[in-house]
């Protein structure tokens, strides 16, 4: 008897869930919600196919020495200015002006690892003497890291 009676209220119980609407508040949070998670999920998925397509143009430009090092080209001119300029023994000078690059010309020093050389004649050093001398100077960066890895100069120009 008391199993049947169980029985009864449990079935009473369905059909007032079947029977009772969800109020219009509760059912527009409902659907907010899922129009919400739709939405961040459709955003990841542009964001990862963003980020696929960058990663593929940067692989496809790191072939090309001359998109990847004119990319590169105002990092390693803001990163490799005062690395030349302390290879002056005394002074030195710039000679570029305002609209003028430091580093003109580029070349791969490691196509693999994507190391440009940057190249330039802009600066003069100041010898023993007090005469300004026009250099070469030579920068290796490495766009991976944002670093100098090495410079020259030597006499002359370009």
């Amino acid at each position: 008897m008391l199993v049947k009676g169980v029985l009864i209220w449990l079935g009473v119980l369905i059909a007032l869930i079947v029977v009772i609407p969800v109020p219009p508040e509760v059912r527009a949070k409902r659907e907010a919600a899922v129009a919400q998670a739709q939405a961040q999920a459709e955003i990841a998925k542009a964001e990862a196919e963003a980020a696929k397509a960058k990663a593929e143009a940067e692989a496809k430009c790191k072939e090309d020495l001359a998109c990847w090092g004119n990319d590169h080209n105002m990092a390693a001119t803001i990163v490799c200015r005062r690395p030349v300029e302390r290879l002056a023994r005394y002074a030195h000078k710039w000679t570029d002006g305002w609209l003028e690059p430091k580093f003109g010309h580029f070349r791969w020093r490691d196509q693999a690892q994507g190391i440009v050389t940057y190249t330039g004649d802009a600066i003069q050093f100041q010898n023993g003497f007090g005469a300004w001398e026009n250099h070469v100077y030579e920068c290796d960066y490495d766009p991976a890291s944002e670093s100098v890895l090495e410079v020259r100069a030597s006499p002359g120009r370009l």
